[in-house]
């Protein structure tokens, strides 16, 4: 069972890097890039008037 969650990950990784295509619909969208917030953490600003929306985040490069 082992070798098998490793080889599902492993193709996970190179779909991944390949990079998926995604259709998302929304209102309103930002391209920024992620700051360092702490030693482990990064952090996007967005305007205040989106706070209490749903928002999603996909990682591009």
């Amino acid at each position: 069972m082992g070798a098998q969650q490793s080889g599902t990950s492993g193709q996970a990784e190179r779909k991944a890097a390949q990079g998926i295509k995604m259709e998302l619909y929304g209102v309103e969208m930002r391209q920024k890039r992620v700051s360092r917030s702490s030693r482990n953490q990064g952090r996007i600003y967005l305007p205040l008037s989106w706070l209490g929306k749903r928002v999603k985040i996909v990682r591009v490069d």
